[in-house]
C-alpha cells in the first residue's frame, strides 16, 4: 500500500471508531411473564399412613392344615392360595351330600308313580258310579289315599331341596379347603403351622394391603370446617419425593381433649421411589381458608439490593429496574404485593449485571400475556 493509501485508511478509521463505540450491542437475556394464579395459605399438620385394608384371614372350615404356602413378608395377589387344608373329610361329606340328592330324586320318582297309580284307580271307580257294584266309600277312601300320596310327594320334593342345599354347602366347604387371599397385600404374621387343626373363624395369617394406603391426620375442628370432599393437599415426607392427597372423609367425632377430628386422605400417586409403610409420618399442608388469585413472579427475577428488592422489566428492547414488594413464596415464585402487573416480562437470566436502560434481546415466552416487543427484542 502506498503512503497516500495508508494515510486515507487512518483517516477513515478515525471517523468510524467513535460511531461504533457509541452503538451498544444488545445483551442476550431470558425473560418470564408475571402471571396470576390461585394461592391458598396452608398450615403443616402431622399425619400418618394407614392401610385401607388390613386384617386377619380366617379359616372357613374345620380341618387340619396340610400346608401353609406363605411366609411373613411374602406378597400375594387376590386369589392366591395361602393355606391348604386336609380335604379327605370334606370330599367324603360332599360325596354323602350327592348321595342324598340322588336318594331324594329317587324317592320323588317313586312317590310320583304311586300318585299316578292311585289317580288311575280313582278314575276306574268313577266310571262305575252308574253300576250296582259302585261303592261310594271306596271312592272316598281312594281320594284320601291320593291326598296322602300327594303329601308324601311334596315332602320328597322338600327333602330334595334340602339335600341340594346341603350339597351346595359341602361343595363350598370343599372349595374352602384352599384358603385364598381376599385382596392383594403382604403377609405380616402367621398364626398356624402345618399339622395344626383349625375351626371356622380361626385366624390363619394377618394380611396388609399396602397398595391402598390412606393418610389419617388429626385436624383442628376449626380447620376441618374449611375442607371439602375431594380437596387436594400437598404431602411431604421426611425423605423421598413429595406427592398429593385427596380428602376422602371427615370423621364426625371430635376429641374433646385436643379439639381435633380424624380426617382421611386418599393418596393420589405413590412414586416407585417412595418407601410406604403403615404408621409412617407425613406432613400435610392444610389450607387455612379459601384460595384467592394472586400476582406472582419467578424467584430468579428478584435481585436483593441494599435499597430493597427489585426486578428488571424488559420492554421496548431495554431493561428497566423496578422496585417490588413481595409476599409469600408459591412453588418457585413470589407473590407480588406491589410493583408489577400481570403480563410484565421480567429478566430471569442475565439480570445480575444489567444496567438501567441497557438494550436486551430475548425470546418472548408463550405464556406472556402481552405481544412480543419490537424487532430489537426478538
Amino acid at each position: 500500500m502506498s503512503r497516500l493509501g495508508r494515510i486515507l485508511a487512518v483517516v477513515v478509521l478515525a471517523f468510524t471508531l467513535p460511531a461504533a463505540a457509541q452503538e451498544e450491542r444488545a445483551t442476550a437475556v431470558e425473560v418470564d411473564a408475571v402471571t396470576v394464579e390461585p394461592f391458598s395459605q396452608t398450615v403443616p399438620i402431622l399425619g400418618r399412613l394407614v392401610a385401607a385394608q388390613r386384617g386377619e384371614v380366617a379359616a372357613r372350615v374345620a380341618a387340619a392344615v396340610e400346608a401353609l404356602d406363605v411366609q411373613v413378608g411374602d406378597r400375594v395377589a387376590a386369589g392366591d392360595v395361602i393355606a391348604e387344608f386336609d380335604r379327605a373329610r370334606l370330599e367324603a361329606r360332599a360325596a354323602l351330600a350327592r348321595a342324598r340328592v340322588t336318594g331324594a330324586e329317587a324317592q320323588i320318582a317313586a312317590d310320583r308313580a304311586e300318585l299316578s297309580l292311585l289317580e288311575q284307580e280313582r278314575r276306574r271307580l268313577m266310571r262305575l258310579q252308574e253300576s250296582a257294584a259302585f261303592s261310594p266309600a271306596q271312592l272316598e277312601d281312594k281320594r284320601q289315599e291320593i291326598d296322602a300320596a300327594a303329601a308324601r310327594l311334596a315332602r320328597a320334593r322338600a327333602q330334595l331341596e334340602e339335600a341340594r342345599a346341603d350339597l351346595a354347602l359341602a361343595e363350598v366347604d370343599l372349595d374352602d379347603g384352599a384358603l385364598r387371599a381376599p385382596y392383594p397385600g403382604v403377609v405380616t404374621e402367621r398364626y398356624v403351622s402345618a399339622g395344626d387343626y383349625v375351626t371356622p373363624g380361626e385366624p390363619v395369617v394377618a394380611l396388609l394391603d399396602d397398595t391402598s394406603l390412606e393418610i389419617e391426620a388429626d385436624v383442628p375442628s376449626a380447620r376441618a370446617r374449611h375442607l371439602d370432599r375431594d380437596d387436594q393437599v400437598a404431602v411431604r415426607l421426611d425423605v423421598g419425593p413429595a406427592t398429593t392427597a385427596r380428602l376422602r372423609a371427615i370423621v364426625p367425632d371430635e376429641n374433646p381433649l385436643t379439639r381435633t377430628v380424624a380426617v382421611r386422605f386418599a393418596v393420589d400417586t405413590v412414586s416407585a421411589d417412595m418407601f410406604v409403610a403403615t404408621g409412617r409420618s407425613v406432613t400435610l399442608e392444610i389450607p387455612v381458608g379459601a384460595a384467592r388469585e394472586v400476582v406472582t413472579v419467578d424467584k430468579d427475577a428478584v435481585l436483593r439490593r441494599p435499597e430493597g428488592e427489585l426486578v428488571f422489566v424488559a420492554a421496548d428492547g431495554r431493561a428497566q429496574p423496578r422496585p417490588v414488594t413481595l409476599g409469600d413464596a408459591v412453588d418457585g415464585r413470589f407473590v407480588v404485593e406491589d410493583g408489577l402487573e400481570p403480563g410484565d416480562l421480567v429478566v430471569v437470566r442475565g439480570n445480575e449485571r444489567l444496567r438501567p436502560g441497557q438494550p436486551v434481546r430475548y425470546e418472548t415466552p408463550p405464556t406472556a400475556a402481552q405481544p412480543a416487543a419490537d424487532a430489537s427484542a426478538s
